[in-house]
């Protein structure tokens, strides 16, 4: 990300415009090196405990039937059990346990079959002890995956759309990457922020949070900026995200930080072209002017009163990003949450855009 004021910034803006109260951040119990025990039981009946994996990699995965960014994962999660979790030799194969949140149970069971969810499924509801609970220490944040490496300890922990390339690292010897410990909320809200295609969002803001640190991980940008494929870039979460990371950049002024970034630049001359790339994408996506935004509520409107949802519902998006404090903002709030009410609507709308674009490197 950026600096800590522009964080402060980007996320009072993000909760004046819904009106949400801050929620409290979850609290993972495992950190990177500590020993991770645990015992539950499969749809199967089947016992499963920790030590069993010894020697295998092993993701535990965890989301909700009413968590739209969750299921629009779905698709990548079983991409990567298809590439990592059928290998003929047991010992090699990668242990993929998703554990459904669902405090409905015939909920849980209707998503998993519904989006086909790959792996070893658990339902938390049905555990004599939770593993939200074992988990995390409070709350809990989703979508989340937790990698165990093959010693039985935790050796990467974030958001699934970044699991492939922790996947990659840990088969060919390869460190970890470091753990972001700015993730999402803890539980649902009331307000779903609509997150374009799952992941987009994260990935932007793992840059933010590179960007952050002192002193700042440009390596770690460079190599983030890759995963937003330019079909992306004009999600208005990332295309905010990157706003920050144009002012954060633009703020360096210390010669060793300058140094380094242009270190970095040299060192990786691929992420440096996907950033250029991204940069310039979100340079170019100014404020709208009253015309501009005059234009989006009638196209928006008009897809709503065509029956066109999912159209319309982007469109809204649009204009409440960027319109100013008024009424076409406050027409454009109410009407999203409505829809992110409709647990259906936003299924669909969250699969449409992960089908209509393809997150495989």
């Amino acid at each position: 990300m950026k600096q800590t004021h522009c964080l402060a910034l980007f996320l009072g803006f993000l909760f004046t415009l819904f009106a949400l109260p801050p929620a409290a951040q979850a609290q993972p119990r495992f950190n990177p090196g500590d020993p991770v025990s645990f015992a539950a039981t499969d749809i199967q009946g089947q016992r499963h405990t920790a030590s069993q994996y010894t020697g295998r990699l092993v993701v535990v995965e965890f989301w909700a039937a009413w968590c739209g960014p969750c299921l629009a994962m779905v698709p990548e999660m079983n991409r990567l059990h298809n590439a990592y979790g059928q290998a003929t030799d047991i010992h090699k194969a990668v242990a993929f346990l998703s554990i459904n949140l669902d405090e409905d149970l015939a909920k849980g069971r209707a998503a998993a079959a519904k989006h086909d969810v790959l792996g070893t499924l658990f339902y938390d509801v049905q555990q004599e002890k939770p593993l939200a609970k074992l988990f995390f220490k409070e709350g809990f944040s989703i979508p989340h995956v937790f990698l165990i490496g093959p010693d039985g300890r935790l050796r990467w922990r974030g958001h699934p759309a970044l699991l492939g390339r922790e996947l990659e690292a840990a088969r060919e010897g390869r460190p970890a990457s470091e753990i972001d410990n700015s993730e999402s909320p803890a539980g649902p809200s009331p307000f779903v922020l609509p997150t374009g295609v799952a992941g987009v969002d994260a990935t932007a803001l793992a840059a933010r949070n590179a960007l952050r640190r002192k002193p700042p991980g440009f390596a770690r940008v460079l190599e983030l900026a890759q995963d937003l494929p330019p079909t992306l870039l004009t999600e208005h979460t990332v295309r905010m995200c990157g706003r920050s990371i144009d002012r954060a950049l633009e703020q360096i002024n210390e010669p060793a930080q300058i140094a380094s970034f242009k270190q970095a630049r040299l060192n990786n001359p691929t992420g440096n072209a996907a950033l250029t790339q991204w940069l310039n994408a979100t340079r170019q996506s100014h404020w709208a002017t009253p015309e501009k935004i005059a234009t989006l509520r009638l196209a928006a409107d008009n897809a709503a009163a065509s029956n066109d949802s999912i159209t319309a519902f982007d469109l809204y998006v649009d204009l409440a990003y960027t319109a100013p404090a008024g009424p076409d903002r406050e027409h454009a709030r109410r009407t999203l949450e409505k829809h992110t009410a409709d647990a259906v609507f936003m299924d669909q709308r969250n699969v449409s855009k992960a089908q209509a674009v393809d997150l495989n490197p």
